[in-house]
């Protein structure tokens, strides 16, 4: 009867595990976006063109371009749209300003060169986020709204 017990409790241990989720074939869910990130933030141009979700936008708009990971190559990507709220958590640089700022974005574009948790800023968003400073790089924290 012991044995028994104790068999019926691997097989469920065994399945329990063969059930969870590899990291090879790992796809994006809304589960992904509950954290908060940190990472890095650069500044472009919209240069006069439609970002990657189809809408134009001025310079001064409070836009942002993510990577592949999150857009997946697509145009008018599932994200196009959502808010973002980011803070400027300071530079390895100098000349940086806005350490502290926080502000709200939103996805308009995507970004060739960015990876996971780095943040392409508009003009205008750079501006709000780092008090006006020259172009850069920044450390930030983001999370999905």
């Amino acid at each position: 009867m012991l044995a028994c017990f104790f068999s019926a409790v691997l097989l469920c241990s065994a399945s329990l595990v063969a059930a969870a989720p590899g990291s090879r074939n790992h796809t994006v869910t809304r589960r992904d976006e509950g954290w908060t990130r940190t990472g890095k933030g650069t500044v472009y141009a919209q240069e006069g063109t439609a970002g990657s979700c189809g809408n134009w936008h001025d310079d001064d708009d409070q836009i942002v371009a993510l990577g592949h990971f999150w857009m997946k190559h697509e145009y008018q990507a599932e994200r196009c749209g959502r808010k973002i709220r980011v803070k400027n958590i300071g530079s390895d640089y100098d000349g940086l300003g806005g350490e502290g700022n926080e502000i709200i974005v939103t996805v308009q574009d995507s970004c060739d060169s960015c990876g996971k948790n780095h943040l392409d800023f508009s003009i205008g968003a750079w501006n709000e986020l780092t008090d006006e400073s020259e172009w850069g790089e920044l450390n930030i924290e983001w999370n999905w709204l």
